[in-house]
């Protein structure tokens, strides 16, 4: 059997703090709705209840005995602290558990033609609810009165002292299967498939979320199961999206850019296709054109931004005019 010093981690000369935040990151870890064994939880509690008592740890530095005599009665309430009352003076595990469970989120990439003409948005995913027919075959523990904890009583002499242990009949539940289930195999939760749906407006910004409340699985660490949130990103794309306007890059030749062009945009998130004509004349390189109302939905539902299309112009051959060539090009330019 380990010494008390040896379950705390601490040696014989720690001091009353040092001792109390040990006891604290054992109970935390061996705690058995973390997942820990009962049986150190329970030696870890006996350790800290002899090592913070002055007397008693006098007495166990001196004999190395506890001197237990446990005998368990219903929901009395000791002298001595224990996890519970340290961690804001809880002597029931059901009231350890948090509220509210944390919430599980998801983010669907769509694309920019999603955002553009709305789509509806359905999602399945695996989901734990309580069986509800443990929910019949449960009962409240006739060992611990459904506190989940019982009182020890520990002879000291002519001293008959108290401290509070998880119920190991409930393991601090406060309930008990009275008879096996055969719908969850006992595992008290069964696996559900769940379907959600939402749709996406036209205009709708990327990054918007989507909240389901209380659609995560149920546990016995939280009291509510947390929200299921869907985030909408936007996937990549060659369109540049700000605010209503699309902004896109298209290169064309010197000559065009002098003489005229046409742009063919056979990937507008309408899913169709738009065409813009130059008809000629000089467009720099840079310049930047605008085709009105091909942008997005307007956020106020009334209307569509504007296509910014930037011109890049590649550089001309480096050859000199002829004579002729100059004297056309004088006609136009001068």
């Amino acid at each position: 059997m380990s010494s008390l010093y040896d379950r705390l981690g601490v040696g014989k000369s720690a001091s009353g703090d040092e001792i109390k935040k040990a006891y604290r990151d054992m109970a935390r870890q061996h705690h058995p709705d973390k997942g820990g064994d009962t049986e150190t939880f329970k030696g870890v509690q006996e350790a800290y209840e002899v090592l913070s008592d002055p007397s008693r740890k006098q007495m166990y530095d001196m004999t190395g005995s506890t001197s237990e005599q446990p005998q368990q009665q219903q929901q009395q309430r000791g002298p001595f602290p224990d996890i519970f009352s340290m961690f804001g003076g809880m002597h029931s595990v059901q009231k350890m558990r948090k509220e509210r469970g944390p919430d599980s989120g998801t983010d669907p990439m769509l694309g920019l033609d999603a955002f553009y003409n709305g789509i509806d948005v359905n999602m399945n995913f695996k989901q734990k609810r309580k069986c509800e027919s443990c929910r019949k075959a449960v009962q409240t523990c006739p060992n611990c009165g459904g506190a989940g904890m019982c009182v020890v009583n520990r002879q000291m002499g002519p001293l008959t002292m108290q401290s509070q242990q998880l119920c190991s009949g409930c393991r601090g539940l406060g309930q008990k299967h009275m008879k096996p289930c055969e719908a969850c195999k006992n595992a008290r939760y069964v696996e559900k498939e769940k379907a959600i749906a939402t749709k996406i407006v036209p205009g709708m910004q990327p990054d918007h979320m989507v909240v389901f409340p209380g659609e995560c699985s149920e546990s016995d660490e939280y009291d509510v199961p947390g929200d299921v949130i869907l985030k909408f990103r936007l996937a990549p794309s060659r369109y540049e999206w700000r605010g209503d306007d699309l902004h896109i890059a298209h290169t064309v030749t010197f000559a065009d850019s002098i003489l005229g062009f046409d742009v063919t945009l056979n990937d507008h998130p309408s899913r169709k296709t738009q065409v813009l004509k130059w008809s000629g004349g000089p467009v720099v390189h840079g310049t930047v054109l605008t085709i009105e109302g091909k942008g997005m939905p307007r956020k106020s539902g009334t209307g569509f931004g504007d296509i910014k299309l930037k011109i890049n112009v590649t550089q001309p051959p480096m050859v000199p005019w002829t004579d002729e060539q100059r004297k056309a090009l004088e006609s136009v330019l001068r």
